[in-house]
Order: structure tokens, then C-alpha cells, then sequence
């Protein structure tokens, strides 16, 4: 995972082609600018000479890009967001693009699985289950979809590979966030990417954890669902006029928030979880609170 406190963003022209691109640093602004101003040059070098670069030197620029991957590591895509709280070296909450708060940890495995998902099933048992308690049933009905989706998790969890593991289930507005414990699971592993496939886990969010090496956990609610719109234009890294705007955008969204949890505890598999980052996520999303979600 990487995530940088400073951050700087440019659009020049290479060749009359505007491109816009970004670079971060956690030591200061200027080094970000450096970062920044090194980019430019080697997309210029490329767009220019693609044809004619050694492989020495393609490898160069891949490393440079890759910031400071090494040969066999998987590339990390840095999460470009404004740091909220640094919690410890594997945990951080960042903003998102469209201003809600975001658990990212290493060391926390969240999957994101939505009700209408079809959850693979690991036994001819689990789909003649699912067969006789939902027949008749509105496959369409919101309460269905919801118990349906929550029946798979659970027969999943029960039957698959993974039953070993320990599962802390919640509910969110339009599905189910599972916390997965009993080993340490990398997230850019071919094991993730099994627990993915058994789980029916949202794919652009599965991809996301690949790209980031990290997994994510939504801490505060959509502002489309409080009606809030987000500051036309506004991008992070955040110019001085951008920034002043968010603040302001920042006291009505959290106001609005308040009225709002993100997710409820349903159940917990094989034992119980807890940890500090947890009980932090609980207390954010309001998990225990009696109010509607978002």
C-alpha cells in the first residue's frame, strides 16, 4: 500500500498532446514537484523514441514508474487521496473521490459482496437448500435479496475451502461486508483471488485491492444518498481556492452524516474478531447505532 502525505498534479504539452499526470512524495511539495517534473520527461522520451529504447533503458523508466517496486513485486497503484488519519504502518483513512471517509489496511481483510451477486455454491446441498427456502419468494424483493445474499455468505463460509477461517458479517445499504480472520491473506495473492471467486466478491472492488495492495472499507455514507452533490470540478490534490471549498462542503456532509450508519453487525463465524482497527471501524460506521443505513 502507498499512500503520500504531499502530493503534486500538472497538465502539459508533450507534442501538442495536453496530458495531465501526478506525483506524490511523503517528504515535501518540491519533491513531489521533482517526482512530478521526472514523469514529464520520461513521457516524453516515450511518446518520442518508443521504437528505438533499449531494454535497459525501457526498464529504467518501468522502475521509475513502479516507484520503487522491485523485479518480482507487483505493482502498486498509489492511492492518490488526501490523508485523513494515519492509525498505524498498515492502516490509514484517506477521502475518497467523492468525499467519503475509507479505511485502507494491509492487515484487514474486508470483502464487499453485493445482494444481488450470484455467490457460486459449493455443493449440490447448498443450491437444493436455497431452492426449497426461497421458492415462491419475489426474487426481486429487497428483504429476499437481502436473506438470500446472507444464506450464501453463510453456506460459503460453512462449506467451501475457507471454513476455516473467521467471518464477521455485516449489512450495508445495497449488500454485505464480510471482515475475514484466522490467517494473514496478502491482498495481491492467489489466495485472495480464490476467496474472491468463493465469496462472489464485487469485482471493480476486487480489482481495486489488487491494484492498491490493500483492502478497503467504506467508514462514512454516500453523499448521493444524503442528496448532497459533491464541489463540481474539485480533484485531489486540492488547489487553495478547491480546498477552502471542500472544508465548507466537509461541515454539511458530516452534519448530514450524522443522521446515517454505514453498516450493522450480523453475525460472527468461528469465533470472534477484534481489534483496535476494528473497534475504529465500528465507531465510524456506527454499527451499533438504530439508524437507517447510507
Amino acid at each position: 500500500m502507498k499512500v503520500f502525505t504531499y502530493w503534486c498534479q500538472e497538465t502539459r504539452r508533450i507534442d501538442r498532446v495536453a496530458i495531465t499526470s501526478r506525483a506524490g512524495s511523503d517528504i515535501s511539495v518540491d519533491d513531489a514537484k521533482q517526482k512530478l517534473d521526472q514523469r514529464f520527461l520520461y513521457l516524453a522520451e516515450m511518446r518520442r523514441h518508443a521504437d528505438s529504447l533499449s531494454d535497459a533503458r525501457r526498464q529504467q523508466i518501468k522502475a521509475f514508474f513502479a516507484e520503487g517496486a522491485t523485479a518480482g513485486d507487483e505493482y502498486q497503484r498509489p492511492i492518490c487521496e488526501e490523508v485523513v488519519k494515519v492509525l498505524d504502518e498498515h492502516n490509514v483513512i484517506t477521502r475518497n473521490r467523492y468525499g467519503a471517509l475509507v479505511l485502507n489496511s494491509e492487515d484487514h481483510v474486508f470483502l464487499d459482496i453485493d445482494f444481488s451477486a450470484p455467490l457460486p455454491l459449493p455443493s449440490i446441498f447448498s443450491r437444493f437448500f436455497l431452492a426449497i427456502a426461497y421458492s415462491g419468494k419475489a426474487s426481486g424483493d429487497a428483504a429476499t435479496l437481502r436473506q438470500k445474499a446472507l444464506d450464501r455468505v453463510l453456506l460459503a463460509a460453512r462449506l467451501s475451502a475457507f471454513s476455516h477461517l473467521r467471518y464477521r458479517i455485516y449489512e450495508t445499504k445495497q449488500g454485505l461486508r464480510v471482515v475475514v480472520g484466522g490467517a494473514k491473506i496478502p491482498p495481491q495473492s492467489a489466495y485472495m483471488d480464490e476467496l474472491c471467486k468463493a465469496f462472489a466478491v464485487d469485482e471493480r472492488y476486487a480489482l481495486l485491492c489488487h491494484q492498491q495492495n490493500c483492502f478497503r472499507a467504506r467508514l462514512t455514507p454516500k453523499p448521493a444518498r444524503l442528496r448532497l452533490a459533491y464541489p463540481a470540478g474539485v480533484r485531489f490534490p486540492y488547489s487553495a481556492a478547491d480546498a477552502a471549498r471542500m472544508a465548507t462542503w466537509i461541515q454539511t456532509y458530516n452534519e448530514r452524516s450524522a443522521k446515517y450508519s454505514v453498516c450493522r453487525l450480523v453475525t460472527e463465524l468461528g469465533g470472534a474478531q477484534s481489534s483496535p482497527i476494528l473497534d475504529i471501524h465500528d465507531k465510524l460506521c456506527k454499527v451499533d447505532a438504530a439508524l437507517p443505513l447510507a
